[in-house]
């Protein structure tokens, strides 16, 4: 399994220059080889496709769902597989309407947990598609955001536990997939990027009330005033992620082996009812500050439209 160590210090040499390019899904959208941490995410992007067609996902769609086996013997674990490689499941108007349809198939009936992975080789979810966002037109932004708004918004209101198994590159709008989720699992190499909220990328999704929500009002000022890269190690130090694991050699599903073990110790002493209903109540009381603060980020998205 590669190692992001290397390109750590170069990802907050790129943060620190002159030259902001915000979401590095950028460089994947555009097809442009603008600074070296680019050009090792895209040969990382080629090594990626390389081992994807040597696995079985190659010929399964961008967005799909399995099941796993709960501590009970039900199949009530869902495992909802982004595998959308060509984009390295980078967030295009084509992934959005994947994953509402595939979101929507997942009845809260018979599923006590679900989990969100990527099939994609060191790759969770790159972000914005910045390339097809430059084509939009002036009056198709707003909406574009409301329906990333409403689907982030969709998955932090499942009523069921939810957790994002994060293996590889996590970035922008990737990265507020995976903190809708309840709980985040990373691979302590994994590259986690939340600076594109200097870039005003973020502006209407609810990036900074959820952050304050689950890291609290110091580590938020933390992640917002530093340099937006973080490893697993350093993501957890900052509350952003539940666990970070070491991966294991030549166990590729080590880290997705061990998020069902977590999903399965989550769900075995608790009914779906009492998730559900616990949850609700959470989400409720963190409303008033989460549409506070959406003014705000309506003025960012105000300005960077402007």
């Amino acid at each position: 399994m590669l190692r992001y160590k290397t390109l750590t210090k170069t990802l907050r040499n790129l943060h620190q220059s002159q030259i902001h390019h915000g979401n590095l899904g950028r460089a994947w959208g555009a097809g442009e080889l603008k600074t070296t941490a680019e050009n090792a995410l895209m040969e990382m992007a080629r090594k990626a496709r390389k081992e994807r067609e040597e696995t079985d996902v190659k010929d399964m769609p961008r967005l799909y769902t399995t099941r796993e086996v709960a501590l009970d013997g039900t199949e009530s674990i869902a495992v909802l597989h982004m595998n959308y490689s060509e984009k390295m499941n980078s967030i295009d108007m084509t992934f959005l309407t994947d994953f509402e349809t595939e979101l929507n198939k997942i009845s809260a009936k018979d599923t006590n947990c679900l989990i969100i992975k990527s099939d994609v080789p060191h790759v969770f979810n790159l972000g914005l598609d910045l390339k097809e966002r430059e084509q939009l037109k002036q009056r198709q932004i707003g909406p574009f955001v409301a329906r990333v708004r409403t689907l982030l918004n969709t998955l932090r209101n499942r009523p069921m536990p939810t957790i994002a198994a994060i293996d590889g590159y996590c970035i922008g709008t990737g990265m507020e997939l995976a903190l809708a989720c309840d709980f985040r699992v990373a691979a302590s190499h994994s590259q986690l990027q939340l600076n594109d909220i200097e870039m005003m990328l973020n502006g209407g999704i609810g990036t900074i009330p959820t952050l304050y929500q689950i890291c609290g009002e110091s580590d938020t000022k933390r992640i917002l005033f530093g340099t937006g890269n973080y490893t697993g190690e350093e993501a957890l130090e900052y509350r952003m992620i539940n666990e970070s694991i070491p991966p294991k050699k030549g166990e590729p599903d080590h880290i997705i082996d061990l998020t069902l073990e977590y999903a399965r110790n989550i769900t075995a002493s608790s009914l779906l009812g009492a998730n559900a209903l616990h949850k609700a109540c959470i989400n409720e009381g963190l409303q008033p500050f989460d549409q506070s603060s959406e003014r705000l980020e309506r003025e960012w998205l105000r300005q960077w439209q402007n």
